[in-house]
């Protein structure tokens, strides 16, 4: 057997975990310690599924549906919440008008002429 596949059989039998800490113990040094670290990534990216075609396992349908509902849930949250402050915005133009009516209607008030006083 060859230092690679000799290397390779080592770490197979010991496991993840246990060249993760000689690793970290620095048990492996030179060309060895590549190898591990290329192993321990290998086996990440394998357990992850990274690196396969589609990079990703198919949905099936239940989670297309439960996705696409969060989607919508998430949409029809946006439009309340923009709603909601459209309606907070107009409502504050509404007693801003309300206040300039107020004082407008009492500038007129008060400069408005007396009718005189009836005669006896």
């Amino acid at each position: 057997m060859d230092g690679l596949s000799q290397l390779d059989a080592e770490f197979e039998s010991l496991g993840e975990a246990v060249v993760a800490e000689r690793l970290s113990a620095n048990v492996y040094k030179g060309e060895a310690r590549a190898i591990a670290m290329r192993w321990l990534n290998e086996k990440s990216l394998a357990r992850t599924s990274v690196g396969k075609p589609g990079r990703a396992a198919p949905l099936d349908q239940t989670a297309r549906r439960i996705t696409r509902a969060e989607q919508g849930a998430r949409i029809a949250i946006l439009c309340a919440v923009a709603a909601l402050m459209a309606a907070i915005g107009s409502l504050g133009l509404s007693v801003q008008t309300l206040q300039t009516v107020q004082a407008l209607s009492r500038a007129v008030a008060s400069t408005a002429v007396q009718p005189p006083a009836p005669k006896s």
